[in-house]
């Protein structure tokens, strides 16, 4: 429903909005009196009409202003995602939980996977890593997947680290893998970005 109503006109937000106000305010007034004094009188009726016309004057500027700022919103989402998608360097973002929420082109270009291959840090550690010493380099420097759910670095962007990769078509990839943390308001999320130095 918002999407739909983002291309509309303020015009039309107001329309709508005022016809919802008195489709919903009159009844309740007609009632409101009928139950009172038994009967509905004309005056009551335009006391309602006025009072759902204010209402909806009030609703259609909160409306008005709600869909700007989602409309803003959406741009903003949409321009960030372009520019992290057209980086031509692999990047990958996770939650606190371990959860892969969004993986590039570059990313899937470089070692193949999809999100749906790999969703959480746990699965690209078990299909990526190719042995005990480098899955433990990586969940090292993955602080937020540890068993506490405690950043072991929370101010600091560590130092890239080389690692081995394997890509879904089982090459190898030499890769820098470094992680940091996003800023405060998404303390949750954490930014993996590796380098492929193969050549």
């Amino acid at each position: 429903m918002i999407a739909s109503l983002l291309g509309k006109s303020r015009r039309v937000l107001w329309l709508v909005s005022t016809c919802l106000s008195i489709m919903l305010t009159l009844p309740i007034v007609a009632m409101m009196q009928l139950i009172l004094e038994g009967k509905v009188t004309t005056n009551y009726l335009l006391t309602g009409f006025v009072a759902a016309l204010l209402v909806a004057c009030a609703i259609s500027g909160l409306l008005i202003h709600l869909l700007k700022t989602l409309n803003q919103l959406h741009q903003d989402n949409q321009y960030l995602n372009a520019l992290i998608n057209q980086c031509p360097v692999p990047i990958a973002i996770y939650q606190r939980s371990g959860e892969i929420t969004y993986i590039n082109a570059e990313f899937t270009r470089l070692f193949g996977y999809l999100i749906d291959d790999i969703p959480s840090i746990a699965a690209f550690l078990e299909k990526a890593c190719s042995d005990k010493n480098t899955k433990s380099l990586l969940e090292r420097l993955l602080p937020l997947n540890s068993a506490s759910n405690t950043p072991s670095h929370p101010d600091v962007q560590l130092a890239p680290v080389a690692l081995d990769i394997y890509t879904k078509n089982q090459e190898t990839k030499s890769t820098l893998v470094s992680s940091a943390k996003m800023n405060a308001k998404h303390n949750d999320s954490q930014l993996l970005v590796c380098f492929d130095i193969s050549d």
